[in-house]
């Protein structure tokens, strides 16, 4: 075997720092196109700045709704596991243990317990009833160990629950503020299908029930009802549809 030359050597050592050196410059815009593919499409990130191994944006929805308050993020490459660890601060944001990290992997992002304050969401841009009803609320988000990949919600072990609950969500169809509080909770199991419930406390203005399989975009078939001021609720409950009785038909994404 032939050895090897100086002068090739150094132009191995150069085109490999040279290599280095144009990952390490990729911009922080190509993060937002990881988050997309590992949530098929329906989570982005905008306002993007830094660099792509460490930077800074704000997530939205794919219709623009903005989740949450700047996030900044660093990564750092684990060849044990053949995954990216993520490490993400921001407001709002807090870990069921500090210094938990996010990996992105071969299997798609595997994400740690943690919980999510948002901003105060204006939902008017989303398509059908909901963005006719100009609903706005500042949900909190919270979620067990679990994984994300081609679109399917996981939990890492058993009986794990994830939960976005408002508790003071408003239309801009009625005067009655607010109208009370509403939880979506999402079954994540480690097998078979995942279901989730959205419902109404029973002190909210509206009685409001559906469950279904979990999806994205989420398919909601369910109804809702008025409980109390219901002369005020004429205009919010009329974009629902036709009542089937007592109740209203609520479907969305179907």
């Amino acid at each position: 075997m032939r050895p090897v030359s100086r002068k090739s050597l150094f132009g191995l050592i150069f085109s490999l720092s040279l290599l280095v050196g144009l990952a390490w410059q990729l911009p922080a815009t190509l993060m937002d196109s990881v988050v997309s593919s590992q949530t098929a499409g329906e989570l982005r990130l905008a306002n993007a700045s830094g660099g792509f191994w460490s930077g800074r944006g704000v997530f939205v929805t794919r219709q623009g709704i903005r989740l949450t308050e700047t996030i900044s993020w660093r990564l750092g490459f684990e060849p044990w596991r053949l995954a990216m660890a993520v490490e993400l601060q921001g407001s709002g944001l807090a870990w069921g243990v500090a210094g938990s990290k996010l990996r992105l992997g071969l299997r798609g992002i595997e994400l740690p317990a943690g919980r999510l304050a948002m901003p105060r969401l204006d939902l008017s841009s989303l398509p059908g009833a909901l963005g006719l009803a100009r609903l706005s609320g500042a949900p909190t988000l919270s979620w067990p160990a679990s994984e994300i990949s081609g679109g399917q919600w996981r939990g890492l072990a058993a009986g794990g629950v994830a939960r976005l609950r408002v508790v003071d969500l408003s239309s801009g169809l009625s005067p009655i503020r607010p109208l009370g509080q509403f939880d979506l909770s999402v079954a994540l199991e480690t097998e078979g299908p995942v279901a989730w419930r959205l419902e109404s406390s029973p002190e909210s203005v509206l009685d409001l029930q559906a469950t279904g399989p979990w999806s994205i975009p989420l398919k909601i078939d369910g109804s809702l009802a008025c409980r109390r001021f219901c002369d005020y609720m004429a205009g919010l409950m009329a974009i629902i549809g036709k009542p089937e009785g007592e109740r209203y038909v609520l479907r969305y994404g179907s």
